[in-house]
């Protein structure tokens, strides 16, 4: 028995988990965002802020409806696709922020929105090349923003540093990510063992619950081939019985590392039917041999 990868139900709850997170950080985002420029739209003027965020946030509850309805149909690559979709709109939407708050000469602390999409992205629960490519994508656009975007001129006179401590914070993340993908890589390694120890141990209780049903049986044998006349077939009968004995008198040297919980063998039947419950799980997938 070895095992392999997550099961295909554990994946789909990971991934639906991450669908989850990935609408509420959007939807919570984009309506602080709406608060806030609600403020000052006036100076604004006539832009597509507003109605972007508004799609932003509409998109965000259609997968929402879609993952809470049909999320246990689909593949944990397409729910994963759809998470990602829902960053997709974060790209023209964190340009055109920063292009419109800099032509209304607005002070506010520049490029903080992509510092928060990779705080977010480090933190989001999923596979490491993907989050790690949003990030850099986001540090890219943030750069070109800067310089090509007419941030840096309406940043002059302030200290910020930037657009050196957006790319901090993006190597921050990803090295966060890195770290967070080896940690999960270990737990669930963690996590394949333990399954695999609770395999065995009932494997194991099964083993010696059988050899303890035999005992009785084997005796009784012992009693009747010692009291039958000796010929050629209570010989091999008497062989084979002693073959049997040889197979299962090393099982009694490891009696006392098996924690029973109480003080009769469990039936065969019962540990089968933990070991096939325990099996259908699909908590991790196995390749039995």
């Amino acid at each position: 028995m070895r095992t392999t990868t997550l099961g295909p139900i554990a994946e789909q709850k990971c991934a639906l988990h991450t669908a989850l997170f990935f609408v509420v950080v959007v939807i919570s985002a984009e309506i602080i965002a709406i608060l806030q420029e609600s403020a000052f739209r006036h100076s604004l003027g006539e832009n597509h802020l507003q109605a972007l965020r508004l799609f932003h946030i509409g998109f965000s509850i259609i997968v929402l409806t879609v993952v809470l309805t049909y999320g246990y149909r689909l593949r944990a690559r397409v729910i994963r696709a759809g998470s990602l979709l829902l960053v997709g709109p974060g790209f023209p939407l964190t340009w055109l922020t920063c292009v419109t708050y800099s032509q209304a000469h607005i002070r506010y602390s520049a490029l903080l929105g992509y510092k928060l999409i990779f705080l977010v992205l480090s933190l989001a629960p999923g596979p490491l090349l993907p989050n790690a490519a949003l990030v850099t994508g986001f540090a890219i656009e943030a750069v070109a923003i800067w310089y090509f975007g007419g941030v840096r001129d309406a940043q002059l006179g302030a200290l910020s540093a930037e657009p050196w401590v957006t790319l901090l914070f993006a190597c921050a993340s990803i090295l966060i990510l890195i770290f967070q993908s080896a940690y999960r890589r270990l737990h669930r390694q963690l996590g394949e063992l333990t399954v695999r120890q609770r395999f065995i141990e009932v494997l194991s209780r099964l083993s010696l619950s059988v050899r303890d049903k035999v005992n009785s049986p084997l005796q009784t044998l012992e009693i009747c081939f010692a009291r039958l006349p000796k010929n050629e077939v209570t010989a091999a009968g008497q062989k084979s019985l002693n073959t049997i004995e040889d197979s299962i008198r090393p099982l009694r040297e490891f009696d006392c590392l098996v924690d029973w919980e109480q003080k009769e063998f469990p039936e065969p039947e019962t540990l089968v039917k933990r070991l096939r419950e325990d099996l259908e799980k699909q908590e991790v997938a196995f390749h039995l041999r």
